[in-house]
């Protein structure tokens, strides 16, 4: 995989990594089972057993295009986790699970380094008014945003109709 052209994060550079995937998926036999991209912002990628589909998130992809083995690792971690399923009926970070990513030439770990994904494009803060005190971010504009007039912060009846929905700014 070489992600490290001028157009960074660019659709050859996801159709690259479409590639690898699906050269593994057939690889291991897994030619039943799909790659896609998802819009998380917490975890790296996952493997839906039921739906036999394996998706990496686009957020930490974009972020990691300086470093193509994380990527890698993290594609092959979840295929891992298809092969500890199809072989074994092995749903967790288990011993199967870790002898299988061995196998494949994946890191065995659970969890991503710290700073794995580094995005924190909030767009939106809730903002109590009388204080100024930021109590939530978000990344999307929340549901309940049209019904702040009737809201309170839970075991803060004080804060009723004191909450306003803002613009981040990074600060």
């Amino acid at each position: 995989m070489t992600m490290g052209n001028e157009q960074a994060g660019g659709p050859s550079c996801f159709r690259e990594i479409e590639a690898y995937a699906r050269l593994k998926l057939d690889e291991y036999g897994l030619h039943d089972w799909q790659f896609g991209w998802d819009r998380a912002r917490r975890r790296l990628g996952v493997c839906r057993l039921q739906e036999k589909s394996i998706t990496l998130s686009i957020h930490f992809v974009r972020a990691n295009l300086e470093a193509p083995h994380e990527i890698q690792d993290t594609v092959l971690h979840e295929i891992a986790h298809a092969l500890a399923w199809v072989r074994h009926g092995e749903r967790t970070h288990g011993p199967l699970w870790k002898r299988i990513c061995r196998e494949i030439g994946a890191v065995p770990r659970a969890a991503a380094r710290q700073d794995a994904i580094r995005v924190t494009t909030y767009k939106y803060i809730l903002r109590l008014k009388t204080t100024g005190e930021i109590v939530a971010k978000y990344h999307r504009r929340p549901a309940f945003a049209k019904h702040l007039k009737r809201l309170a912060l839970k075991n803060r009846p004080e804060t009723l109709g004191q909450l306003a929905l803002e613009p981040y700014e990074n600060e």
